[in-house]
């Protein structure tokens, strides 16, 4: 009875632990999110002092990028090629060569904590004090949309164009509904502000 036992919680083990492969990332900084894009193989990673770091392999080998910054950048989104990664003293890079140059710069403003894009025009970016900024230009220029609330937002989620949520710091949930206008710039397809539900427990 005792060796069966053992066997099944050997086996237990082994099952609960084996999806979990430790990986070298070639770097001691602290790495603050990752992402991969359209498959398992091509992946980003961003983190402290300005590091975003790729791979092409799965996570087997990771290459360090070159950016202009050394601020920390709290999170990194792609569409393709197309990336933009956004971090403290509002920081906002973008690139559209899949990471080989980035460009972008620090202002020195707000810090920045998540970043979302519809399209490889129109995305958000969230951040302390209720900041949320929409570009509708790929990350050259931005808009400041008004939630109503002065609290850090941490992270955003939309589950297609038109519905998501942002959360943020003392129970700060905000439902976001998009409504789709044809705007001018590049003939994209934009999405404004519609509706905000803001929720604080």
């Amino acid at each position: 009875m005792f060796k069966e036992v053992l066997v099944i919680c050997i086996l237990l083990f082994s099952y609960v632990n084996s999806g979990w492969t430790p990986q070298y990332s070639g770097t001691t900084a602290n790495l603050n999110d990752v992402f991969f894009p359209t498959d398992t193989l091509t992946g980003y990673i961003c983190g402290d002092s300005g590091i975003i770091l790729k791979t092409t392999n799965g996570g087997i080998q990771w290459t360090r990028q070159t950016t202009s910054v050394t601020t920390k950048l709290n999170a990194i989104f792609f569409i393709g090629d197309t990336g933009w990664s956004v971090g403290e003293s509002s920081t906002a890079l973008w690139t559209t060569d899949g990471g080989t140059n980035w460009s972008g710069s620090s202002s020195g403003g707000f810090n920045f904590y998540d970043v979302h894009f519809f399209n490889s025009a129109v995305g958000i970016v969230i951040g302390d004090n209720g900041y949320a900024i929409m570009t509708f230009d790929g990350g050259r220029t931005w808009d400041l949309i008004l939630t109503g609330v002065t609290c850090a937002l941490r992270d955003v989620f939309f589950i297609n164009n038109y519905l998501g949520w942002i959360v943020g710091d003392s129970g700060t949930c905000i439902k976001l509904l998009m409504e789709a206008q044809l705007g001018c710039y590049y003939k994209y397809l934009y999405l404004h502000p519609l509706h905000l539900e803001v929720f604080i427990l």
